[in-house]
């Protein structure tokens, strides 16, 4: 297959096998600049500029760069980098034409079609639901077995196959940091991951994802501000020129 033959392929009937290929790629720890390489320049480039919590109990700031690429109009991919290094990287899939398989700790999943509950009981989880946003966020962590990664799944709400969170447990409030265990049963049960960021094991204390930059904005620049929580930075957020 000639040169031309082979790139026309991958805009067109390869463009889905491509891309994942590409992604598949991608990992904690690898360079930006492979990054760039394997997806080109990212569409969308923030500046994050975090407090980091140590083993100490001291607070150390750090800068981030968070980039944003839209997978040919399928899905989104997200990276947090320190430096030159990848720190954390996310997917979400936008369409039913790209589900890629990906592995969650110790389980295989589907993006798009696997539901939550396939997943163990989540460590820690984020549910919010306001006016025009909703999204739902979980941690999983399984210690060596899983390389000592944490993964953050959830459901985007301009992602494929996006279930609302249900608000009868909120009191009138616009948003709840979390839902009562048989709400978020249900929940699972019923939800499909559309979401998926991997945290390597150097950040897996200081650089977990919120219910913001976990799920990334689609309808622009990334979200502006983080919402504080447990193993999560303060962090703001600046668009680069």
């Amino acid at each position: 297959m000639g040169k031309a033959t082979l790139e026309g392929w991958r805009r067109t009937l390869g463009c889905r096998r491509h891309l994942i290929a590409q992604i598949r790629k991608i990992a904690p720890g690898v360079r930006r600049d492979y990054v760039e390489a394997l997806l080109g320049k990212p569409k969308w480039q923030s500046t994050l500029i975090c407090t980091r919590l140590v083993a100490s109990g001291d607070e150390v700031k750090v800068d981030f760069s968070m980039e944003t690429w839209p997978l040919s109009q399928m899905g989104y991919r997200v990276t947090w980098s320190e430096s030159d290094a990848l720190v954390m990287y996310g997917i979400t899939t936008t369409s039913w034409w790209f589900r890629p398989r990906m592995i969650v700790g110790d389980t295989r999943i589907r993006l798009g079609k696997s539901l939550l509950s396939e997943l163990g009981s989540p460590g820690e989880h984020q549910v919010w639901n306001g006016a025009r946003r909703f999204g739902y966020l979980e941690k999983q962590f399984i210690g060596n077995p899983g390389g000592y990664r944490t993964w953050y799944v959830g459901v985007n709400d301009c992602g494929y196959q996006a279930v609302s969170p249900t608000r009868d447990w909120e009191s009138g409030e616009a948003e709840a940091a979390w839902m009562p265990d048989d709400k978020r049963d249900a929940y699972r049960a019923s939800a499909p991951i559309n979401t998926v960021v991997v945290c390597g094991r150097t950040g897996t204390s200081a650089t977990g994802p919120s219910s913001t930059t976990g799920l990334p904005s689609c309808t622009g620049s990334p979200s502006a501000a983080v919402r504080k929580g447990s193993q999560t930075p303060t962090c703001t957020s600046s668009p680069s020129p």
